[in-house]
């Protein structure tokens, strides 16, 4: 099992309402410097299984809040070639490319976790009930140019977030007068972007689809959300599908069938 090390929020919010507020409050006032607790929740989010990345963009956060708060004195010999905000400037351009990279992967991820979520809860008569497959037969579907082996190679590598960037793509959604992405989210809100995971992870966590002996978030490698982050009472949402999704589901099974009789 891991946990993730976050700092203490100031409060997380009790639900989705709630959630969405304080993300437009933030957008609303429109904040320059991170939260310290956002850098510390996109490292695990941008990197869960390089903690050397993980480790490096997070130091460059506190570096940037020292530099900002003017913890280098002026005789220091640093202070000469613009102190410790140029050093740190000077990292972060680095390390930032890195970042944007993997936010373009983001996005599926957290459209496979949210569909297993609205398959489970549809009204359907599906064979062996929600799964990855099915959740990835029906992104690759809405996805432009992305195919189903990509969509697994990247549920493979975010899989562990899977909870997290789900609860980002929930706000970018909700939100229309952010700029639409789950980084966003999680750099002004980190506070409802956690509030909203809690729901994810203990559903991912729980869930096992049919014939499958672990559940959709892998228990011993999935990054949990610590005690002080959770709300008193986890929430979860889930959509209606498409008439488009239940055509592609009535065609997965017929030829799911097809396999089968064969």
């Amino acid at each position: 099992m891991r946990g993730m090390n976050l700092p203490v929020a100031v409060r997380i919010p009790s639900d989705l309402d709630e959630a969405i507020g304080i993300y437009r409050t933030r957008l609303a006032c429109g904040l320059r410097l991170p939260i310290e607790l956002a850098q510390f929740l996109l490292a695990y989010m941008a990197w869960p299984n390089d903690e050397v990345s993980q480790r490096g963009w997070a130091a460059l956060g506190i570096t940037q809040r020292l530099a900002h708060r003017g913890s280098l004195s002026s005789p220091n010999p640093i202070s000469l070639f613009g102190a410790l905000e140029a050093v740190a400037a000077e990292a972060l351009d680095g390390i930032a490319g890195r970042l944007a990279a993997e936010m373009r992967k983001w996005p599926p991820v957290a459209d496979v976790m949210q569909t297993v979520i609205d398959l489970h809860h549809a009204d359907l008569s599906l064979a062996g009930g929600a799964s990855l497959s099915k959740a990835m037969t029906l992104c690759a579907d809405d996805q432009s140019g992305l195919s189903e082996g990509q969509m697994r190679r990247q549920w493979s590598r975010f899989r562990d977030v899977a909870h997290l960037l789900a609860a980002g793509a929930v706000l970018a959604t909700e939100v229309p007068e952010s700029d639409g992405s789950i980084f966003s989210a999680a750099w002004y809100a980190p506070d409802s972007l956690l509030g909203i995971s809690a729901g994810f992870e203990s559903f991912g966590l729980a869930f096992k689809p049919h014939g499958q002996p672990d559940p959709i978030l892998p228990p011993h490698s999935t990054w949990r959300l610590p005690r002080h982050c959770i709300p008193d009472k986890p929430w979860l949402r889930h959509r209606a599908l498409s008439e488009r999704q239940r055509e592609v589901l009535a065609v997965y099974a017929t030829s799911k069938s097809y396999i089968r009789k064969s």
